[in-house]
C-alpha cells in the first residue's frame, strides 16, 4: 500500500477549498519536472483519486458549488500535464482515455454555469487530446516520418546480452511483467477506436454542435485529425450525421468547411480575427479526411457556404451555378497558400494536394482547371522551400514526394522549375546541420522520399542526382543502415528509382556500393523479423510493442522498396546479378515469396523472374533447386492470391523459355505433369463475358506464354497441349478476345504447335489436321488488320506458316 506524501496529501485535505489547494500545488510541481511526473503516474494509487474526482454520477455533479468543480478541473489538468513518452503506459492501463471521456459526457448533460462548461469541456479535450495523440505517436509513428526511433526501429538485431535478458524474461511469460505488457499493447489499441464508439461519438460531436470556442474546438479538431489516420475511425467519424437536419456530406467534413470559410479576410466579422491555429487544426482534420477518397474530394469541390449578401437565392440553390465552375474551397485554400503563418500556409498547400490528388476531375474543363493547381502548388513549394526552419520543411517535402508521385508530367515540371536542386539542397543541409536526431532522421526521410518521387519516372532528375556534386549516392549508401526505418526506407525508394537508368545502374550504382547494400539492407530486414518472430513465440516484447504491431503495413515498407530495386539491380545486363548470388540472395528471395505480406511475395517473385530472363540453364536449374517445385506449384494455386500467381507463371514461363527438351521436361515433371497442366488451364480460362479485371488478364496472358513456350518442347509436349481439349478450347477462345495483348501469346502458342522445326519450316500434317476444326486460317486473316502491330506481325508469322501447307493453287484471300 502506497505511502507517497502526494497521496497523504490528497486524503488528508479536510475541504474543497484545501482538496484545490494541493491539487494547485502538485500542478506546479510537475510544470517542468518530468521525474515528478513519472512518480505520480507510476503511483496506481494516487491515479485512482485524481480520476475518482471524475468518475462522478450525473446527479452528483450538477449540484456541485464552484469550487468542487474547480477541484475537478484542477485534477483534469494534473492528468493532461502527467502525458509523456514515460507515462503513457500507466495512464492508459488505468484506464484514462475512458474517465476523460465519461466526464466529457456528463459536463455535456449537465446544467453547468457557462463559464465552468467552457473551462471542463477545454482542459478535458486537451487532456483526451495529448493522451491519445501521444499513444498514436507510439504506435502508428510521427505524422510527419518515423522518428529518430532509436530503440524500437534499428537495424534489427539486438545485442547479446539485451537479448539474454529478454529471454530470461520471456521463459516467465506468464509472470506480472509479461501480463503488463499484454495489458498494455491491448488498452492502447483500444483506446485509439474508444472516442468512435457511437455513444462517444455522440457526445464529442454534440460539443461540436453546441460550442463554439476555439478552445473547445482546437483540441476536437486535432484529436480527429489525428485518429482518423486509421481508416475505420475515418469512416465512423464521417457516417455521423446530426440530428439538426439532413445534410448531403458528412457534419464533420461541413463544420469544418464553414471554420475555414469564415477565416477568410471577406468573411470575417468587424474586428475579429482569424485564430491561426484552429485553422490550422480544421485544414489538417480536412486533409485527413479527404487524402485519397473521392468521393469527399468531389463533396468539397461542389461545396458553397450558402446564401451570401446580396446573392439571389434562386442563384444560390442552382445547380448549375454550384457545380463545376465554382471550387469555392480549392480557391480559398490556394489564397491561403500565398501568405499569413507559414503553418497554416503548409496546412492549406497539404489539404488541397490531398483534394486534387483524389479527384483528377472528369470533365476537360474540370481536368484543365484541376492541373492548374497542381502547376500553382509546384510554383508555390518553390517559394516554400526557401523557408530554413526544418520542420516546415519535412512537411513541405512530403508534400511534394505525394504531388508528383506517380505522375511523369507533374515529375517533368517540378525538374523545370529547379524543384530537385532545392530538395538535394535540403539533403546536404541536414548533414551537415546540427539538428536534433528526431528531426534530423525525418528531414533525412522526407528529402530522400521528395527525390524519389521526383525521379521515379523521369530520367533527366535520375542523372541530376546520381551525377550530383557533391555527392548524393554515398548519402544514399550510409542511409541504407540508419538507425531510422523511415530513412531506410526512403534510401531504398531512391535506389529503386535511380536504377531505373540502365547507365546509371550499370557504373554509379555498382561504384558506389549502393547496389550491394540495397541487397545486405535486404538481408538485415528480414533477419530482424525472424528475430522479431522468435522473440514473440519467447513473449519477449518491447515496451511499445513489437515493431510490425507498431507500424502496420509500413513495418514492410523497406523490404518492399528494397525487393523492387532488386527487381531492376538483376537484369541481365547487370553486373550486379552475381553479387547477389554470392551473398545467397536467391535463398532469401524464395523464401520471401512464401510472405504474408502480399506486395512483398509479389516483388520477390518479380526479382527471381528478372533473374531467370535469358538465363543459362544451370543459373534456371538453380532456381528450381532453391524455390522447389512443390513450393511453385504451391504458388501457382487458386489458393495463392492473384499478383502472385501472376508472378509465378511468369517465372515458370522464363524456365521454359530456350528451354532443351531435356530443361523442359525437367521443370514440367518436377512440377507434376497433371496439376500443372490442370492450373495451366484455370489460368487459361476465358471470362464468362469477355470482361475482365487488369490481374486478371495478366494471368491469362502469362498463362498462354508458358504454354506457347511449351510447345516448342518437342513432340510429346505438343501431344499434351493438343490431347487435352479444354485446354486447346481455351487456347482457342483467347483469338477472340477483346484484348489484344491476349490475341499475341495465343497466336504464337498456335504457330509453334503447327511450324516444324525443320529448316523447311513447314506446317506438321497431323497437327493440321488436329487444329481443322477451329478455323485458324478465317479467324487469323481478320487480326492482319489489328491495330496492335505486334498481334499483326504475329498472325502474318502464322498465315504464312499455314499458307506452306495448303493445296497447291488454292487462293490466299485477304479482307
Amino acid at each position: 500500500m502506497t505511502t507517497s506524501p502526494v497521496l497523504q496529501s490528497l486524503r488528508e485535505a479536510p475541504t474543497p477549498d484545501r482538496l484545490l489547494e494541493v491539487l494547485r500545488d502538485i500542478k506546479n510541481v510537475l510544470i517542468g519536472n518530468t521525474f515528478k511526473k513519472v512518480q505520480v503516474a507510476g503511483d496506481p494509487a494516487v491515479l485512482d483519486f485524481l480520476f475518482s474526482l471524475l468518475s462522478l454520477p450525473y446527479e452528483t455533479i450538477a449540484s456541485y458549488d464552484a469550487v468542487q468543480l474547480d477541484v475537478i478541473c484542477q485534477a483534469v489538468i494534473i492528468i493532461g500535464s502527467l502525458i509523456g513518452s514515460l507515462t503513457i503506459k500507466p495512464l492508459i492501463i488505468a484506464g484514462a482515455p475512458d474517465h476523460l471521456v465519461h466526464l466529457i459526457h456528463i459536463i455535456t448533460t449537465a446544467s453547468l454555469p457557462h463559464t465552468h462548461t467552457s473551462l471542463l469541456l477545454a482542459s478535458s479535450l486537451r487532456a483526451l487530446r495529448n493522451l491519445l495523440v501521444a499513444v498514436s505517436d507510439l504506435l502508428w509513428g510521427h505524422v510527419w516520418g518515423v522518428g529518430a526511433e532509436q530503440r524500437v526501429v534499428t537495424t534489427g538485431l539486438l545485442g547479446e546480452s539485451e537479448l539474454s535478458n529478454g529471454s530470461e524474461k520471456g521463459r516467465g511469460g506468464k509472470g506480472k511483467a509479461s501480463a503488463e505488457r499484454g495489458v498494455w499493447k491491448v488498452e492502447a489499441s483500444r483506446a485509439l477506436s474508444l472516442i468512435f464508439e457511437p455513444d462517444n461519438l455522440d457526445t464529442l460531436m454534440s460539443v461540436i454542435e453546441n460550442h463554439f470556442d476555439p478552445q473547445i474546438l482546437l483540441p476536437l479538431y486535432q484529436l480527429f485529425s489525428r485518429l482518423a489516420a486509421l481508416p475505420c475511425n475515418r469512416d465512423a467519424l464521417e457516417s455521423w450525421y446530426s440530428t439538426f437536419g439532413p445534410s448531403d456530406i458528412p457534419y464533420i467534413l461541413d463544420h469544418v468547411l464553414v471554420t475555414i470559410a469564415y477565416a477568410t479576410p471577406a468573411r470575417q466579422a468587424p474586428g475579429s480575427r482569424a485564430n491561426p491555429k484552429l485553422l490550422e487544426a480544421g485544414l489538417e482534420l480536412l486533409a485527413s479526411l479527404v487524402k485519397g477518397q473521392l468521393g469527399i474530394a468531389r463533396s468539397i469541390r461542389q461545396w458553397t457556404l450558402g446564401q451570401d449578401d446580396g446573392e439571389d437565392e434562386e442563384q444560390m440553390i442552382d445547380p448549375s451555378l454550384r457545380g463545376e465552375g465554382r471550387d469555392e474551397v480549392l480557391s480559398t485554400l490556394g489564397d491561403m497558400i500565398k501568405g499569413g503563418p507559414m503553418a497554416v500556409r503548409i496546412a492549406a498547400m497539404s489539404c488541397l494536394v490531398n483534394i486534387v490528388k483524389a479527384d483528377k476531375g472528369d470533365t476537360p474543363t474540370e481536368i484543365i482547371r484541376l492541373n492548374v493547381y497542381m502547376l500553382t502548388i509546384l510554383d508555390d513549394l518553390s517559394i516554400l522551400f526557401k523557408h530554413d526552419i526544418p520542420e516546415d520543411r519535412v512537411k513541405l517535402c512530403f508534400i511534394l514526394a505525394y504531388l508528383v508521385s506517380d505522375d511523369s508530367h507533374l515529375q517533368k515540371l517540378a525538374f523545370d522549375r529547379s524543384l530537385p536542386c532545392q530538395v538535394l539542397t535540403i539533403l546536404h543541409d541536414t548533414n551537415s546541420s546540427p539538428l536534433g536526431p528526431d528531426v534530423s532522421s525525418r528531414l533525412l526521410e522526407a528529402s530522400l522520399l521528395a527525390l524519389a518521387s521526383l525521379a521515379m519516372q523521369h530520367e533527366p532528375t535520375r542523372s541530376l542526382i546520381a551525377e550530383n556534386d557533391p555527392p548524393v549516392l554515398h548519402i544514399i549508401k550510409t542511409s541504407l543502415s540508419h538507425p531510422s526505418y523511415g530513412v531506410r526506407a526512403a534510401a531504398c525508394q531512391l535506389a529503386r528509382a535511380l536504377s531505373r537508368t540502365i547507365a546509371i545502374l550499370r557504373t554509379s550504382l555498382v561504384d558506389s556500393g549502393v547496389g550491394q547494400a540495397v541487397i545486405l539492407t535486404l538481408k538485415r530486414e528480414v533477419e530482424a523479423h525472424r528475430r522479431r518472430e522468435v522473440e514473440e513465440r519467447l513473449g519477449i516484447e518491447e515496451e511499445i510493442g513489437t515493431l510490425t504491431g507498431k507500424m502496420g503495413e509500413r513495418a514492410w515498407t523497406v523490404e518492399v522498396a528494397a525487393t523492387a530495386t532488386v527487381c531492376n539491380l538483376v537484369a541481365d545486363f547487370s553486373p550486379i546479378k552475381a553479387v547477389l548470388l554470392k551473398e545467397d540472395g536467391l535463398s532469401l528471395l524464395a523464401m520471401l515469396t512464401h510472405s504474408t505480406h502480399v506486395p512483398l511475395a509479389i516483388n520477390a517473385l518479380w526479382a527471381i523472374k528478372n533473374l531467370t530472363y535469358h538465363a543459362l540453364e544451370p543459373l534456371k536449374v538453380q532456381v528450381t533447386s532453391t524455390l522447389g517445385f512443390r513450393s511453385i506449384i504451391s504458388l501457382m494455386g487458386q489458393d495463392t492470391p492473384m499478383g502472385v500467381r501472376v508472378q509465378v507463371f511468369e517465372v515458370v514461363q522464363n524456365l521454359l523459355a530456350e528451354a532443351s527438351t531435356y530443361e523442359m521436361t525437367r521443370v514440367v515433371e518436377g512440377l507434376g505433369e497433371g496439376q500443372f497442366m490442370t492450373l495451366l488451364e484455370l489460368a487459361l480460362r476465358p471470362p464468362r463475358d469477355n470482361l475482365v479485371s487488369g490481374i486478371k488478364k495478366e494471368l491469362r496472358i502469362a498463362g498462354l506464354y508458358v504454354l506457347s513456350n511449351l510447345a516448342l518442347g518437342g513432340e510429346r509436349w505438343r501431344m499434351v497441349i493438343v490431347n487435352k481439349v479444354t485446354l486447346l478450347e481455351n487456347l482457342s477462345e483467347a483469338l477472340n478476345s477483346i484484348y489484344e495483348p491476349v490475341k499475341l501469346p495465343a497466336l504464337l502458342c498456335f504457330r509453334h504447335l503447327i511450324e516444324s522445326t525443320g529448316r523447311s519450316k513447314k506446317p506438321r500434317s497431323q497437327m493440321l489436321s488436329t487444329l481443322e476444326p477451329y478455323r485458324l486460317r478465317a479467324r487469323v486473316v481478320e487480326m492482319v488488320n489489328s491495330t496492335s502491330l505486334d498481334v499483326c506481325q504475329a498472325a502474318v508469322g502464322l498465315l504464312d506458316v499455314l499458307d506452306k501447307g495448303k493445296e497447291p493453287g488454292s487462293p490466299v484471300t485477304m479482307r
